[in-house]
């Protein structure tokens, strides 16, 4: 039986798609919704943690908008809780790389969870 690759997506990733942002050299929102489209067509899961409903909604993104979201994927959505040991092991982790709380978090919850990590952010770009 296969097993389909799953992949944890920063907040970041979702807010590039969202706003449709774009860099100086990239068109970050469509690269975004290219990554998406490829796991809604069975390419991968997408994994949504707990942290990322609430950091999207702490950047004004709707409560509307983020079930919108989760329900395109559909099934190709996996939403995980985070941990208690996610937390304890964050904390770690943003001691070890000098790194924010909740990029560590997001570090630990797909280090658990997932098999890559999807990320703007160059800091946990440069994690194991």
């Amino acid at each position: 039986m296969y097993k389909w690759m799953k992949i944890y997506f920063d907040t970041n990733v979702y807010i590039d798609f969202l706003e449709n942002r774009a860099d100086k050299f990239r068109p970050l929102g469509e690269l975004a919704f290219q990554s998406f489209q490829r796991g809604i067509n069975c390419e991968f899961h997408i994994v949504i943690s707990e942290l990322v409903v609430k950091e999207l909604s702490k950047s004004g993104v709707s409560k509307e908008k983020i079930k919108k979201l989760i329900n395109w994927f559909g099934e190709k959505i996996i939403l995980v809780e985070n941990l208690k040991n996610d937390f304890s092991e964050a904390k770690k982790a943003m001691k070890k790389y000098k790194i924010h709380f909740e990029d560590a978090l997001h570090y630990q919850t797909s280090k658990r969870i997932a098999d890559k990590l999807l990320t703007n952010d160059n800091d946990l770009k440069l994690l194991p």
